[in-house]
This record gives structure tokens, sequence and C-alpha cells, in this order.
């Protein structure tokens, strides 16, 4: 099962680089995400900032409901949220 990941990022942010380089190594890990990269000046991008409370750059929506935004994560922290959220819909799709 894919887990869904929106990232809200810029151009010229590190703080965006730093995390797009870490989901891509959970994902390496055997981790199967579905990440979809949007810059924060489109549209889409503003109605998942505005339907998640993100105001800061680097966004990210974890499906299932977790939410980071605008701060330099740890990879841990990522990764924890990422297994937390797999965990909780794999079990939901089963129910």
């Amino acid at each position: 099962m894919k887990l869904k990941i929106f990232l809200i990022t810029s151009d010229n942010c590190s703080k965006c680089i730093s995390v797009k380089n870490i989901l891509n190594k959970i994902k390496k890990e055997g981790i199967d995400l579905d990440i979809k990269e949007f810059k924060h000046n489109t549209m889409i991008a503003a109605k998942i900032a505005v339907n998640n409370g993100i105001t800061k750059i680097p966004g990210i929506v974890i499906e299932g409901g977790k939410v980071f935004d605008g701060r330099r994560l740890r990879r841990n922290e990522i990764r924890e949220a990422i297994v937390e959220s797999w965990k909780k819909n794999t079990k939901n799709k089963k129910k």
C-alpha cells in the first residue's frame, strides 16, 4: 500500500531540499511512498496549505493526518510519522 505524501516547497529553500532528501532516503528503505511535490505559489499548494493549516514551507502532509510546516525536521521524526500513518492506514483498510 502506497502512503501519500504532499510536499509544498519553494525553489532555493534549504529546508525543502533537506526534507526531499529525507523522504527519498526513507523511500529507498522500502517504505512505499507516493510523494507529490507542489510549488508554494500554485493553486493546488494553496488549497492543501489552507486545508491543513500550513503557513510556512516546507509543508508536509502525510496521509492519515500528520502535518509539519516551516521547520527543519530530523529524519527520525519524519520516519516515525510515516510509519505511524502507514500502520494506521493499513489497520483501517483491513476493517
